[in-house]
């Protein structure tokens, strides 16, 4: 199989196979965990160790925001392992300081890479299929771990989760409680270790990941991963969809047009301030009523995906003929 994939070449059936789509969204789809096993090299044109090693030579592209380190469910801090403040010292985030990251590796750390769902053809491919089925937007992560060093405690994701196992094996606890439709907001990040052990439940499935297989697990679903082997890769793709609390965004963005939204509360007078109100209410729902409202959310939701454009050289610089 080529290394050169393009989006045409994988399809949502060919990623989940030998599960059919509408199996999958009819039994599985933000209900339940599943995993999928596969072909060994099934993979093996979006990631690999070359494939890797020629991601980090671009040195240029790697801060501390999309390169973590994590030792023993730890994340290490910026200072840690960031160049000297003399370098790029106007970035707003600093650069990575290979030889420090090397020895945190040669330690037991684990490598996090963020957002790299545009950095190689067969990574792309698969960001594209994920964002047209179940569509939104997909952001992919690399996880490089050893067996003697756990990266990350129990937890669960504010999104779904299609984790692809590229190298070595990976033990996937995933327990009986979830937390019912998390988001992305600091209330559901800031949660500790006491509420999550708290709240987790028993262990309901245990599964061990080789190369070539598949996991999804639906937001919410408390798991953690453990490393069987000397090391192991793991790509995970996280699409996530508009959710109700985007109608707000919508409706800020519709009721800017009404005069009403711009007038300053009344002050000290409860009466009136209940009575506005009232009116506010009433507006609200005329705007949701709106068939214009309607469709302006509905353009919203279809373009709430991440625009990745390609450019393809060479370009001509002379005029198209007309024939």
């Amino acid at each position: 199989m080529s290394t050169f994939e393009t989006s045409s070449d994988w399809t949502f059936e060919r990623l989940m196979a030998p599960m059919t789509a509408q199996e999958f969204f009819a039994d599985y789809y933000k209900k339940q965990p599943l995993y999928l096993p596969g072909e060994r090299d099934r993979f093996a044109s979006v990631m690999s160790f070359e494939i890797i090693t020629a991601l980090l030579k671009q040195t240029a592209v790697w801060t501390t925001r999309n390169l973590q380190l994590v030792m023993d469910k730890r994340i290490l801090e910026p200072h840690e392992y960031e160049q000297s403040a003399g370098a790029r010292a106007a970035a707003e985030h600093a650069w990575v300081d290979f030889g420090k990251a090397e020895s945190w590796l040669r330690q037991g750390a684990s490598l996090v890479l963020n957002e790299i769902e545009t950095l190689g053809p067969g990574l792309a491919a698969i960001a594209g299929v994920l964002g047209k089925t179940p569509g939104g937007k997909v952001q992919a992560n690399l996880y490089y771990s050893h067996r003697a060093h756990q990266a990350f405690d129990v937890h669960f994701d504010a999104h779904d989760v299609f984790a692809l196992q590229i190298s070595g094996e990976k033990r996937w606890r995933i327990y009986q409680r979830h937390f019912v439709d998390p988001i992305e907001h600091p209330v559901f990040k800031q949660l500790d270790r006491q509420f999550h052990y708290a709240n987790k439940g028993a262990m309901e499935t245990e599964v061990v990941m080789k190369p070539g297989d598949l996991i999804y697990l639906p937001s919410g679903f408390y798991h953690e991963a453990l490393t069987e082997t000397d090391l192991s890769i793991h790509v995970t793709y996280n699409p996530s969809s508009m959710v109700g609390l985007d109608v707000i965004s919508a409706l800020y963005e519709a009721a800017i047009h009404d005069e009403l939204f711009r007038q300053a509360l009344p002050q000290d007078d409860d009466a009136k301030l209940a009575q506005r109100l009232a009116g506010l209410h009433g507006k609200f729902g005329e705007i949701i009523r709106d068939p214009h409202f309607v469709d302006y959310l509905k353009q919203v939701m279809a373009e709430y995906t991440y625009a990745h454009n390609e450019i393809s050289l060479p370009i001509s610089d002379k005029p198209e003929t007309k024939t």
